[in-house]
């Protein structure tokens, strides 16, 4: 959800709930939840700045861990061209662990966040690749990810 307060400026709030059920044993499921909630500043017609809050909560059905994400970014946006656009966000992400990882005593960790991401727009639709440097519901991860609405 976006809403805009001015001209200029903006909040965005996203969340997803995931359920993640195989029909075939031995596998690990899942329940998910990611919150997220922005500002954004639009400088010029081009440039854009914000910034931006992440939580995702994972809980692995049959074990006793869970895992609980937190991580701020900075985050700046350029349109290139009138089609082009390129976004690219980053900052401090913290993560606890309900059982520390191991066999330390250690719960949390902290470490850092990324993404970039590169669209462009057709009359009817539009195309982005992305790069995610952070933590994924299997482990921290690095992907690309090809998207067409």
């Amino acid at each position: 959800m976006n809403y805009v307060l001015s001209p200029r400026t903006s909040v965005t709030f996203g969340g997803i709930v995931s359920i993640l059920r195989f029909t075939d044993s031995g596998n690990i499921e899942s329940n998910n939840y990611i919150g997220s909630a922005g500002y954004n500043y639009q400088i010029t017609r081009e440039d854009t700045i914000g910034l931006q809050y992440h939580f995702s909560s994972f809980h692995y059905l049959g074990s006793a861990q869970a895992i609980g994400d937190h991580s701020i970014q900075a985050v700046y946006g350029k349109k290139i061209t009138g089609r082009l656009a390129l976004q690219l966000a980053g900052g401090p992400e913290i993560t606890h662990y309900r059982i520390p990882l191991g066999g330390g005593d250690n719960t949390q960790h902290v470490s850092g966040s990324g993404t970039a991401t590169v669209s462009y727009a057709f009359a009817r639709g539009s195309v982005s690749l992305g790069y995610l440097h952070g933590l994924t519901s299997e482990a921290a991860c690095l992907s690309g990810q090809l998207q067409i609405s």
